[in-house]
C-alpha cells in the first residue's frame, strides 16, 4: 500500500485534483444541463477522488465525514490509520485510471463512457496529479 502523505502534501494533491476538476469543467462539451457523457463520467470520478482526499485526515483520526457514503468504508482495516492508507491507495489508483481515461478515448469507451478528446490543459492537469503522487516520499 501507499503511505498516507503529510497534511501539507495532502493539501497540495487536493488542490491539484481541484485544478483538474476546473479544467474538465472548462472543456467545450461540459455545458449544463446536459454535459457530454464521457466528460461527466471522468468529472464524477475526479470529484470523488477529490472528496476522498478532503476527508483523508478525518478518516485517519476517526472524525465525522459529512457524506460517508461517498467514500469506501474499508471495513476490513484494523484501525483508522489503515483505513486512511487504504483510502489514499484508492486515490492513487483512481488517479492513474483518470489519467488513462483522459489520454485515451478508447479506454474511456471501454469503461462505458462516451469517447471524447480532452484539451491539452486537462491532460496537463491530470499529469500534474500523477507527478505529485509519484514525487511523494515513501515514508
Amino acid at each position: 500500500m501507499v503511505a498516507v502523505p503529510s497534511t501539507e502534501d495532502q493539501a497540495l494533491l487536493t488542490s491539484k485534483l481541484k485544478d483538474l476538476i476546473k479544467a474538465i469543467e472548462s472543456e467545450p462539451g461540459f455545458t449544463p444541463p446536459t454535459p457530454h457523457a464521457g466528460l461527466l463520467h471522468v468529472w464524477d470520478f475526479v470529484q470523488r477522488s477529490h472528496y476522498m482526499m478532503l476527508n483523508l485526515e478525518n478518516i485517519r483520526t476517526g472524525a465525522p465525514i459529512e457524506h460517508p457514503e461517498a467514500i469506501p468504508k474499508n471495513d476490513n482495516a484494523k484501525d483508522n490509520a489503515e483505513k486512511a492508507q487504504m483510502t489514499f491507495t484508492d486515490v492513487v489508483t483512481r488517479s492513474m485510471t483518470i489519467d488513462k481515461l483522459i489520454k485515451s478515448p478508447a479506454m474511456l469507451a471501454m469503461m462505458g463512457g462516451s469517447p471524447t478528446t480532452f484539451s491539452q490543459d486537462t491532460k496537463d492537469k491530470s499529469q500534474a496529479v500523477l507527478d505529485m503522487i509519484m514525487g511523494l516520499p515513501d515514508n
